[in-house]
């Protein structure tokens, strides 16, 4: 069961074919080393030099986009950060205020299973800077800083938002689904009619995928391709969330990266989760939410974000799926292991 926890990885293989052959259709790649990744931007059916400079613009946007949005940077969001944790109002550009409402709004859909206030959460358990922190913190000082304030309380008034306390906005459970919906649009908006933005092995599709479906091979520890996704659907995208990204290990035990914000603590009854749907964002805080919610409530917070499409690994290496999910998996050699869930209706 080893090699299927690991399916997950999502280093991914993309196969989209055309005429009904298996050549893979003729496409631009350019690769842009950004937001603390490899973003891959493949475009189909473009004249090379309009390809070469879209993707050379989308490079730039990407870059000032990283710079704006980390939360512990000296950007915008690294601004307003200095300003909330010592509980000061701070002014929100108004190009950012729309991809943070939306957020906020999600995260008032997750039950405080997913809370972009739990940056001083975040810095304590020394999540936010791979390798500043070995050992984890005391009981005392998580409980100091819960509850973590709900979300709805950072929403913009005007421009302004004014934290109930001091706290930290971090962006890290967002920030990459909106990077890869603003690049989904741009692309779109300079008639870029099928694409495929891979930011570090979360994906975004653009357009139809032709004659056969979007194939995204998702690769075991081996390096072998063990499961597939085929997409037939224009206009997806496929987020993962899971606890071999980042984290530590102390006396023996794991500390993952992705944190409760109500218990205040590292997830470990899930080992990832990989949703689809159309909204790059939804999916991104979809795939943190479900994987936070855990085994009695991921397919209620599924349900919740209008998220269909669900594969859950359990700690154990158990496989769930919603029937959804199950339709358009391909297990390598079949999905007889696999638990099958009735899908949760979209919302």
């Amino acid at each position: 069961m080893r090699l299927l926890i690991s399916l997950l990885l999502l280093t991914v293989t993309l196969g989209a074919c055309a005429n009904g052959d298996n050549e893979p259709r003729a496409g631009y790649s350019h690769t842009i080393h950004t937001m603390g990744t490899v973003v891959t931007l493949t475009l189909y059916d473009t004249p090379p030099a309009r390809a070469r400079q879209t993707s050379r613009d989308i490079e730039t946007r990407l870059n000032e986009f990283s710079a704006r949005w980390w939360s512990w940077g000296e950007g915008d969001l690294g601004q307003i950060n200095q300003q909330l944790q010592q509980g000061r109002p701070a002014s929100v550009p108004p190009d950012m205020q729309t991809g943070l409402r939306r957020a906020i709004a999600l995260s008032e859909r997750t039950d405080g299973r997913f809370n972009p206030a739990l940056g001083r959460l975040t810095e304590l358990w020394g999540m936010h800077d791979p390798g500043s922190r070995t050992t984890p913190p005391t009981a005392v000082a998580i409980e100091a800083l819960l509850p973590i304030p709900p979300a709805a309380s950072l929403i913009p008034h005007d421009q302004d938002i004014t934290p109930p306390e001091p706290l930290i906005l971090d962006s890290g459970g967002f920030a990459k689904g909106l990077a890869v919906a603003e690049t989904l649009r741009e692309l779109r908006s300079r008639g870029v009619e099928r694409a495929i933005v891979d930011a570090g092995g979360d994906i975004g599709l653009l357009g139809q995928p032709g004659d056969t479906p979007w194939r995204i091979g998702v690769r075991g520890p081996s390096g072998d391709v063990i499961a597939r996704l085929e997409l037939t659907e224009a206009d997806l995208a496929v987020f993962s969330s899971g606890d071999y990204e980042r984290g530590y290990e102390h006396k023996g035990a794991r500390y993952p990266h992705i944190l409760d914000p109500l218990s205040g603590r590292p997830v470990t009854h899930t080992r990832a989760v990989t949703v689809v749907h159309p909204d790059a964002l939804v999916a991104d805080i979809a795939a943190t939410a479900i994987l936070v919610a855990g085994p009695g409530e991921w397919l209620k917070t599924a349900r919740e974000l209008g998220v269909e499409r669900v594969l859950r690994v359990d700690a154990d290496g158990t496989l769930h799926a919603t029937r959804a999910m199950a339709e358009v998996l391909f297990m390598e050699p079949d999905t007889s292991n696999m638990v099958i869930h009735e899908s949760p209706p979209g919302g």
